[in-house]
């Protein structure tokens, strides 16, 4: 899925981190550290975006596993799941991925990429085969993580998000 480029201003970063932080106030700190994920359905995380005031849909990818297509402002980001299994009627999941790529009009270059990666130890940027910029941001839930640990590597991931966009902004044709 691609993203649209410098679509993520500041102030939408902002708006959000806000409004993940009210939600995690609004839960209380109990209620968020009772409710523990060592998986999570897409319906769940879909639950969290919309809270967050991002829309979504579910999907399931080719090889069957639950796939949440997300935008918040004008950038697209999708959050991919593996090491699923059947759950309470529903697939679950044990590791996310949100992943967005971008379309530069131009191959970004690797050491671009490499730059960005030596600057952000969350995040993992790279050319795609087919010319993208593209981020990826992994959350491991195997031996079980809070829902406001949820909230907060959203958080991350739109911090990350946004100085991915920046940095390739500036990136110019070769």
């Amino acid at each position: 899925m691609g993203a649209s480029r410098g679509g993520f201003p500041g102030r939408v970063a902002a708006a959000l981190a806000l409004a993940l932080t009210g939600l995690a106030l609004i839960a209380g700190p109990a209620a968020a550290e009772d409710k523990i994920y060592a998986r999570i359905s897409a319906t769940e995380v879909q639950r969290l975006l919309t809270l967050a005031g991002v829309e979504s849909v579910t999907a399931t990818d080719p090889s069957g596993n639950p796939i949440v297509y997300a935008q918040a402002g004008d950038t697209k980001f999708v959050v991919r799941t593996f090491d699923c299994a059947a759950e309470n009627g529903e697939t679950a999941c044990q590791r996310l991925q949100y992943r967005a790529g971008f379309d530069l009009g131009h191959t970004p270059s690797q050491a671009s990429m490499n730059a960005f990666n030596q600057t952000w130890v969350f995040g993992k940027a790279y050319v795609t085969d087919n010319g993208l910029a593209a981020i990826e941001y992994p959350i491991n839930l195997t031996l079980g993580v809070t829902e406001a640990n949820l909230v907060h590597n959203f958080v991350l991931w739109v911090a990350i998000l946004e100085e991915f966009i920046a940095h390739i902004s500036g990136e110019v044709t070769s």
